[in-house]
């Protein structure tokens, strides 16, 4: 008996990997992508790394069969495609996301094809909490109802600087954990006091109202904030409060 053995080779045209919005860690349980429109002739194959390795996608079918030189055309990153990431143990909230295609052969560029595109998942407010996460569980509400797939970001007074994220499920609940907020200072060399570090920083919410189905967070980070509040952030305190879109 002959045994014939047929070698297939694929080139890949990237890989996106989802990652923890509070702990900015890879997210390793499974979770399902979904396209829109041309997008969903998108075809990924998960790896053992977790990562969402991009086999085929609609116009770079030619892609998939060059090694040596990827063809000229289209463009890098000229295509655009919409998707849908669902958590369907109910941990992180779904959301929209975009991927450019195809990706720099350049191993040195940003857009490169040996680095993975990351895109954020925010935990829903089931999601468990670190003890010494300052917490943050925002109700964002417009007219009485509560306001769906708003992005909530707290952002430091002084030094500026965004500290957190968190989106909004349906009920317009949103869970923000901010890490890295030191426990306690110690106070001058005379009374020798310990005292409790505050964070003072101010919680905001971007917000489209003509936008339909699942949000994009990316895209809502440029929209200037519909409403915000002051807080004082500490390290194992967690608050709840509420934000009203006008």
């Amino acid at each position: 008996m002959t045994r014939v053995i047929e070698l297939v080779d694929n080139r890949v045209l990237g890989a996106v990997r989802f990652v923890d919005a509070i702990l900015n860690l890879p997210v390793r349980d499974a979770v399902v992508i979904t396209g829109i429109g041309p997008a969903a002739d998108i075809r990924f194959w998960r790896n053992q790394s977790g990562l969402y390795v991009i086999a085929s996608a609609p116009g770079l079918e030619n892609h998939t069969a060059a090694f040596m030189a990827p063809p000229s055309t289209p463009a890098v990153g000229s295509l655009n495609f919409a998707l849908t990431v669902e958590d369907r143990r109910g941990y992180y909230l779904s959301r929209q996301f975009a991927i450019r295609l195809p990706r720099n052969i350049n191993p040195t560029a940003p857009d490169s094809i040996f680095l993975p595109i990351d895109v954020r998942l925010f935990p829903s407010p089931i999601a468990q909490v670190g003890s010494r996460w300052a917490v943050i569980r925002a109700s964002v509400q417009r007219g009485g109802q509560g306001v769906g797939g708003a992005l909530v970001r707290v952002e430091r007074v002084s030094p500026a600087g965004v500290l957190g994220r968190g989106m909004t499920d349906e009920r317009g609940e949103a869970l923000i954990g901010i890490e890295g907020i030191p426990v306690t200072l110690w106070g001058d060399e005379e009374t020798d006091e310990v005292v409790t570090f505050q964070v003072e920083a101010r919680v905001q919410v971007m917000f489209d109202p003509a936008a339909t189905g699942l949000p994009n967070p990316d895209s809502l980070e440029t929209r200037s904030p519909s409403a915000s509040q002051n807080v004082q952030l500490a390290s194992g305190r967690i608050q709840t409060i509420t934000l009203t879109i006008p």
